[in-house]
């Protein structure tokens, strides 16, 4: 049996500790180890390097985004931190609003941003995005320590524009803009980039070798991390060879997003002073893909091979070779959920012996870009890890034209759901109200659940007639999923002593089309009572009702009426004082099949009576 042991810790909660100095800050160059290059070529060499700032407006707007390689939208949703967690219930959670990638200044005075390269480098120009407040005035200085600063050149800043300051080449382990005058009322920078030289090339320590058992640990090697919404790919392609991941960043494994970028020396220690205020909230308050590759050896062929994750928070799903690792409990949506849990793989059949193996750890729910309400292929494309996300206003929805009049017997909705809640609860996206109607032409529409009415074969009692029933006009969204049951005929019977008993006889809704309504969006109590659109993984049509889909494992199961084992059972007391002859027989319906057995009960007897 050989064993896979991968140490993911997807947790983007980050919890920061300040501490006071008591002697000289720790040198912030991580990231400065590793290979070194010969001859270094012209390069960003402030990309994805620690930054520092006098000031934020925010949590969010740090001066840590000016470095991150994104020049536009970070997010559209921001962490709402009003009030307290007592009295404002959407405290700490995600609600709507944009944040852009830009460091923004807490007033218009005398503000900076330096960052620090990782080790001594050579600068050559200097190229800062402005947003719509710039410096009128800005200084460019260099320093090797962080304290004493000497300025290389003056420049001024332009709305909405880069500015590119060419310099006459220096060595600098930090650079710094220095804001001297704003054009309004704080500084927006949305990017920085410093082309110039260093031998600075991070990398991390190589995957230890194989233990005595043949385990692999899964530390180390060729992991690297990517914040989600700057991936288009899905988890198939991530985990398969020829995806491109060399602009990912190499990533620390066990650890939080936060840590592979500490290590890399992105950020700033957030255990020394105050710098914990120095990186994005919401920068990484997201969710991140992770990415491995590792060969297993040929001698391990034939034997069991087992992927195993000794701690996952909190959702995750893992990727193997371009296949989806499912969760097999009942209930789960990710391969792996909950805090900090562990799970275990059976990918023998999926392994590439004495090759390249390709892991991909991330959140599988996708949503194509720019996709509108009408775009619908995810509604019934098999794959509940792929959603549809309707239009952000009561009464979205969409017509499936099934394309020819067809009988239907009940329709289950698996909802979406939205990362970032505090709890599963607050994820879901099912509608607190929904219609569902049918129509022959698509004009003329009907509620699904309705019945015109007329006669039906009851099987025992015959065919009798029914009464019409309008049906349902508004269902209300359930967690998870709503199965919606289809027609039922209701006709009166005499039935123990009761002549008027409503007999409820399931009946096909023939249709060709089906329509869905959100009436009304759901509003998430535990983010302040936020409306939220509606969003849908899959939709599934059944011919069969759903006291039978439920009873089937296999979702396409028809029943068959044709043949049955069946079982009777009764038991029958003698009371009396000698024993007797019991005959016990019946009809089945539908077929008219009789049954029959004759028994002797001994006196004071309790006997139970089994026909087959």
């Amino acid at each position: 049996m050989l064993l896979v042991y991968a140490f993911v810790f997807c947790s983007f909660i980050i919890l920061f500790q300040s501490c006071s100095p008591s002697a000289e800050p720790p040198d912030s160059g991580q990231g400065s180890e590793g290979t070194l290059s010969s001859e270094a070529a012209l390069k960003n060499i402030a990309f994805r390097r620690a930054v520092w700032h006098s000031s934020s407006a925010n949590y969010d707007n740090t001066g840590q985004l000016v470095t991150d390689g994104i020049t536009g939208r970070l997010s559209n949703e921001v962490i709402d931190y009003s009030g307290t967690s007592a009295t404002t219930p959407a405290h700490g959670q995600m609600i709507p609003g944009k944040i852009n990638s830009e460091w923004i200044s807490a007033s218009n005075g005398k503000e900076w941003v330096y960052t620090d390269f990782g080790a001594v480098s050579t600068v050559e120009s200097v190229r800062v995005y402005w947003g719509a407040n710039y410096a009128v005035k800005y200084d460019i200085q260099i320093s090797d320590d962080a304290k004493a600063w000497k300025t290389v050149a003056h420049a001024a800043g332009r709305d909405d524009s880069t500015v590119e300051t060419k310099l006459k080449p220096c060595e600098a382990r930090y650079l710094r803009i220095f804001c001297n005058t704003s054009s309004g009322e704080n500084y927006i920078i949305r990017e920085l980039e410093v082309m110039g030289t260093n031998n600075v090339d991070y990398r991390i320590g190589a995957q230890p070798g194989p233990e005595a058992d043949g385990s692999l640990r899964l530390t180390g090697g060729n992991w690297t991390i990517q914040r989600a919404s700057l991936v288009e790919a899905n988890g198939e392609t991530i985990s398969r060879a020829g995806y491109d991941d060399s602009s990912w960043l190499p990533a620390t494994v066990p650890g939080t997003a936060f840590v592979s970028y500490l290590k890399a020396g992105a950020v700033p220690d957030p255990y020394y002073d105050d710098w914990q205020f120095q990186a994005s909230d919401i920068f990484f308050t997201a969710d991140f893909w992770y990415r491995d590759s590792f060969e297993i050896p040929a001698k391990q062929q034939g034997k069991k091979c087992y992927l195993n994750f000794d701690a996952i928070n909190w959702k995750a799903d893992v990727w193997f070779n371009g296949q989806l690792l499912k969760n097999n409990l009942e209930g789960y949506q990710h391969s792996i959920e909950g805090a900090f849990i562990r799970a275990k793989f059976d990918v023998s059949n999926l392994v590439n012996f004495n090759g390249r193996n390709y892991l991909a750890v991330g959140k599988a729910i996708t949503q194509p870009k720019n996709q509108k309400a009408v775009n619908l292929g995810y509604l019934n494309d098999g794959d509940e890890n792929t959603q549809w996300i309707g239009d952000d206003i009561d009464g979205a929805g969409f017509t499936i034209d099934l394309g020819k009049i067809t009988a239907l017997n009940s329709i289950q909705f698996i909802w979406g759901y939205e990362a970032g809640g505090a709890a599963a609860a607050a994820e879901d996206r099912r509608p607190a109200k929904f219609k569902v109607q049918v129509s022959d032409d698509g004009i003329k529409w009907r509620n699904f659940d309705s019945y015109a009415g007329g006669e039906v074969n009851t099987g025992w009692f015959g065919v009798r007639k029914a009464d019409p029933v309008p049906g349902t006009d508004e269902y209300s969204g359930f967690d998870g999923s709503n199965d919606v049951p289809g027609p039922v005929a209701v006709v009166k019977v005499n039935w123990s002593g009761n002549k008027e008993f409503p007999l409820k006889i399931p009946v096909p809704q023939k249709a060709r089309y089906v329509r869905f309504e959100s009436t009304k969006r759901r509003q998430v109590e535990q983010q302040g009572n936020r409306i939220v659109p509606t969003r849908i993984r899959e939709i599934k049509i059944f011919r069969e009702t759903t006291a039978e889909v439920g009873q089937s494992m296999i979702r396409n199961y028809n029943l068959d009426a044709s043949k049955a084992n069946l079982t009777f059972r009764t038991d029958i007391k003698n009371y009396g004082p000698t024993a007797f002859e019991v005959t016990v027989n019946g009809v089945i319906t539908p077929g008219n099949i009789t049954f029959s057995k004759t028994v002797s009960i001994p006196e004071k007897t309790i006997q139970e009576i089994k026909i087959d």
